[in-house]
């Protein structure tokens, strides 16, 4: 049966009933509250564009470097490009400092503090740090007239640590040039345009103002839109972002898709830490003798990262029916700002204002659990007063509160009076008297009219009075209405036309419907019989004239229960059959007078029957007048009028609890999580970052094939510089001696043979190392390998050496520089922050708890941190990530920007896969022998590359954020109804009368057979 009203229910609709009020100052904030968001609406659609579906590009960037610089030598873009080639940035060294002629020899250390020493006891055998460039020997020797220091074996002369030369070696590379192609791609568009035009004209240069869109820069022009000054920059180096923006719409009606440049600079220059950008590299050589001899070159330079971001959009509807969808619960901030208004005024103890006291109590229908509540009229009292049970004295004395006003008296056919013809003004004097005071001494105390009797239930203790009067009993109303034999057969036959009225039980069927006559009269409607009580001298009097037969009387049941029974739905329309037209359709003399139907024409008056139900409906010859004069009324309701859904108050603990407790989650929801948490009261910007690094160290290795090696900064860091990354060789495998020519290949599958016959000429295949000749020759006194013309000897990497080769890699340092900048705030930061000293600099390894912010990093204590273990990672190498992360909340002082750090292995270290494990790559250097033949020496290189991970948002204050998120907060308050109405219209056991409260039933009388006069042409 339940789930057969829940299927009735998909077939209704319902509608908030709304409260009308004319009122000036709500309908002024109402209309202001909506312009200001109906701009706002208008400004977001049209400016950011919210009809379109954004996309993120992707991108790819090309450089290429043109200029020739004259220093001592000539310089071109092969030997101040360094590396010749990176992803999305390019260096440019604009100063140097050359240490030539370098071999593995001893010598003095430079004269660092550490360094200097009077006696051999200062320097200890096989001590190095961080610092130096070399490993001690255990002597002192003198490196100049003032100094001595201890004797370390190392690439030696060691370089001199003096400043670069000022003014910059290359500084006339501020007349070089770079073209910068730039493709873009929106993968959801399927739409690609690159910054160069096909019209492009090669001999412009970018100008802002001449020439935005060329896409060739002078480096001079980019430092001097950057602000800063080429000639100073180029002395200790930088780093410089050059920022292509797309912002484009890909709207036909409204292309555009062209990029914009702007420049900036990345690095802080006014930290003296570690200031500029700089490394090391070295060119190797070989002495007729064999002997390998090397220059070692400290380069300055600035390196240009090229930043490209920006979003394409493209009309969608579905953006445009979501942000319209979300943005019509604005509206209903009005509404909202207006409501707690009224709210406030209620909870406040201020003085009474008669207006906002008649739109409460019009908003607010209160319905109570309703076995708990008892509803009295008294004659002298203007409205209907609610009193809680249970009662702990007489119902007269109980303490109660206003339910709401008392109701006009209304005429129906079932208190129709003959004498309708009669003079009334003597029952209007008798009605005007019932305010006057008499008292009677022989009555209970409890009663006010004198006409009570006494009674021992504290429920039946009512009178008709509050305060001492005449009793209501004694007027000529109260005769004609509820007592005349002649009205109350009329209400019987108005029920049931066929009903006997002259049986045995027609006194029993006679004071019942004089009970009913009685609530219709003094309570308005029988929305409220069910609770009603009838005063005692009321009640006394209407036995007495219809008596029962044996006197015994039931009396009012407390424990009755008014709702409809399981399965039976409350009948539709019931409050518009058997309750009188609202107050508003009546006319003030008519109430006057008790009658609730205003004087009519005739033709505008029918009477709709159906069984024991009744519908009046008023219907009146339509005119082009009063159309003209109802859609006035309408634009003028619309306009200058303030509507307010009324509101039906439950009065239950169990619903409210649910309520509360949903709104409660909800506001925990809104406060807790989406404010305070994801601080949704903020716009937020994503963090646009660069990184440098700079890696010192000194291991000593001792080989046969090498002899004992010392390895520095320019030896294992491969390539010198990289764009948030750096390698650091842990391992290795050399061919040394390598030169073009014939020798076999190393033995395989493919490549052993046993004749001429299994080679062929000119084949190579993936895992080859050179070019088949055909011939089968020896590869060593048992196996035979096709011959192969290649770089001879061919390389064995089938062994890879353990323990790693570069053992005391576990103790390099690592300083990262990393630059933040957050562009919508135009907020910049450093990771060295402004607190730190030289002094700590120069002696702080970082730590998570002692020190968190030092920016040096121990590359084994970064392995370490990542769970892995330094020793077995080096043998075969891996990828780390250093992970830098930036939240900064600008609502706060800029010192609680901090960066904070983290540490994982990228690549799978999975015992199961030994497919190509751990990371290497291969390299060679090379050399020209006495006899002019090239030859080189290969490098297969393991070891850990550092990938730094910038990434991190910022968020500030944004009143449209802000709103946003409010408003969708309010939006999800209505969860808490949509729950609470299925508890109370599904699952109650009083779900029926809740529902016969809550809803208002209108038929539809045309699905029903109606004809459209209603019967008054029939």
């Amino acid at each position: 049966m339940v789930a057969h009203g829940w299927m009735k229910d998909l077939f209704n609709y319902d509608s908030p009933k709304l409260i009308r009020f004319p009122s000036v100052g709500c309908v002024c904030v109402k209309w202001f509250i909506y312009g200001v968001i109906a701009v706002y609406i208008c400004y977001t659609l049209i400016v950011h564009k919210r009809y379109q579906e954004k996309e993120e590009l992707t991108s790819s960037v090309r450089i290429n470097l043109k200029g020739v610089a004259h220093a001592d030598r000539i310089w071109d873009a092969a030997e101040y490009t360094i590396p010749t080639q990176t992803r999305d940035s390019f260096f440019v060294m604009t100063n140097v400092i050359r240490t030539e002629n370098q071999i593995q020899q001893t010598c003095p250390e430079y004269p660092i503090a550490k360094a200097i020493c009077s006696s051999d006891k200062s320097c200890e055998k096989g001590i190095v740090n961080v610092h130096s460039n070399g490993i001690q020997t255990g002597r002192c020797v003198r490196y100049n007239a003032t100094y001595k220091t201890c004797e370390i074996k190392a690439w030696c002369p060691v370089q001199m640590e003096e400043s670069p030369p000022m003014p910059a070696v290359l500084r006339s590379s501020e007349d070089f040039t770079v073209l910068i192609k730039n493709n873009i791609h929106f993968p959801t568009f399927n739409y690609t345009v690159q910054n160069i035009s096909p019209k492009l004209n090669t001999s412009c240069k970018f100008n802002k103002v001449t020439d935005p869109l060329c896409p060739i820069f002078r480096l001079g022009d980019i430092l001097q839109e950057a602000k800063e000054n080429f000639s100073e920059v180029a002395v200790k180096g930088g780093i410089i972002a050059i920022e292509i923006k797309w912002d484009c719409d890909l709207d036909r009606w409204s292309y555009y898709c062209s990029p914009e440049y702007s420049f900036r600079r990345l690095d802080d220059k006014t930290r003296t830490q570690y200031p500029g950008f700089s490394f090391r590299f070295a060119r190797h050589y070989k002495l007729p003798d064999g002997t390998e001899q090397r220059t070692l070159f400290k380069a300055y330079g600035i390196r240009f990262d090229v930043l490209v971001f920006g979003m394409g959009g493209q009309f969608k509807l579905i953006e445009l029916f979501t942000f319209i969808g979300s943005t019509i619960a604005y509206f209903g901030l009005a509404v909202t700002a207006i409501e707690m208004c009224f709210q406030f005024y209620n909870c406040s103890s201020c003085c009474k204002i008669p207006f906002c006291e008649n739109v409460i109590r019009k908003k607010y229908e209160t319905v109570l659990m309703p076995e708990q509540v008892m509803f009295v009229s008294y004659v002298d009292k203007p409205h209907i007063t609610l009193i809680k049970m249970p009662l702990e004295t007489s119902l007269q004395n109980a303490e109660g509160s206003s339910f709401e006003n008392h109701p006009v008296k209304f005429y129906d056919p079932r208190t129709c009076c003959t004498h309708e013809n009669e003079n009334h003004s003597t029952a209007q004097s008798e009605l005007r008297l019932l305010t006057q005071s008499i008292s009677s001494a022989h009555c209970p105390e409890w009663c006010c009219c004198g006409q009570c009797q006494v009674t021992q239930k504290y429920h039946e203790q009512l009178c008709c009075r509050k305060k001492g009067g005449q009793c209501i009993t004694t007027t000529y109303w109260f005769t004609q209405l509820v007592l005349s034999r002649d009205t109350l057969n009329k209400a019987l036959l108005y029920e049931d036309p066929f009903l006997d009225l002259t049986g045995h039980r027609s006194n029993s069927q006679l004071r019942r419907i004089a009970y009913k006559q009685f609530i219709h009269w003094r309570f308005g409607s029988f929305e409220l019989e069910d609770r009603a009580i009838i005063p005692s001298c009321c009640r006394r009097l209407i036995r007495n004239t219809y008596p029962k037969a044996n006197g015994n009387y039931t009396g009012f049941n407390l424990e009755c229960c008014p709702a409809a029974p399981a399965g039976q739905r409350a009948a539709p329309g019931r409050a518009l059959s058997r309750a009188a037209p609202e107050r508003s359709a009546t006319s003030s003399g008519a109430a006057e007078r008790g009658w609730g139907i205003p004087a009519l024409p005739l033709p505008c008056l029918s009477v709709c029957l159906s069984g024991r139900r009744s519908v009046l409906l008023l219907r009146c010859p339509p005119s082009p007048v009063a159309a003209m004069a109802a859609c006035c009324g309408a634009v003028r309701g619309f306009l200058f009028e303030y509507d307010t859904p009324r509101i039906v108050l439950i009065r239950s603990r169990k619903v409210g609890l649910i309520n509360r407790a949903v709104q409660l989650a909800i506001l925990a929801y809104v406060i807790g999580w989406v404010f305070l948490w994801e601080k949704g009261y903020q716009e937020t910007d994503s963090v646009v970052s660069s990184v440098t690094t700079k890696v010192k160290g000194v291991t000593m290795t001792n080989t046969s094939t090498l002899g004992t090696r010392i390895w520095d900064v320019a030896d294992y860091v491969i390539p010198p510089q990289e764009k948030n990354a750096v390698f650091i060789m842990t391992n290795v495998i050399f061919t040394l001696n390598q030169s073009q020519g014939h020798c076999p290949e190393l033995p395989d599958d493919n490549t052993e043979c046993n004749n001429n016959s299994s080679c062929v000429p000119g084949y190579v295949s993936t895992h080859s190392n050179g070019i088949q000749t055909g011939a089968c020759i020896p590869y060593n006194s048992s196996i035979k390998t096709c011959e192969v013309f290649a770089w001879c000897p061919v390389e064995d990497d089938y062994h890879i050496p353990k323990p790693a080769f570069l053992q005391g890699a576990e103790n390099f340092t690592i300083l990262v520089k990393n630059n933040i900048w957050y562009p919508k705030f135009n907020f910049s930061k450093r990771n060295i922050l402004p607190t730190f000293s030289s002094t700590y600099l120069k002696n702080c390894i970082y730590d998570a708890q002692t020190d968190p912010f030092c920016p040096i990093f121990r590359l084994g204590k970064i392995v370490e941190a990542a769970g892995q273990n330094f020793q077995e990672m080096a043998v075969e190498g891996g990828v780390m990530g250093l992970q830098i992360n930036w939240n900064c909340n600008l609502d706060r002082a800029a010192s609680h920007c901090v960066p904070k750090y983290s540490f994982r292995r990228l690549d799978n270290k999975d015992s199961a896969n030994t497919v190509s494990p751990g990371y290497n790559f291969r390299f060679a250097k090379y050399y020209k022998d006495s006899s002019g033949i090239e030859t080189r020496t290969l490098i297969k290189a393991y070891g850990i590359r550092l990938d730094i991970i910038v990434f991190g948002k910022a968020g500030k204050f944004d009143v449209i954020p802000t709103m946003i998120n409010i408003g969708s907060g309010l939006a999800l308050f209505g969860v808490a109804t949509v729950l609470c109405d299925i508890v109370v219209l599904y699952c109650m056991k009083k779900r029926y009368y809740y529902r016969e409260k809550k809803y208002k039933y209108v038929e539809d009388y045309e699905l029903q057979g109606t004809s459209e006069t209603y019967g008054t042409d029939s």
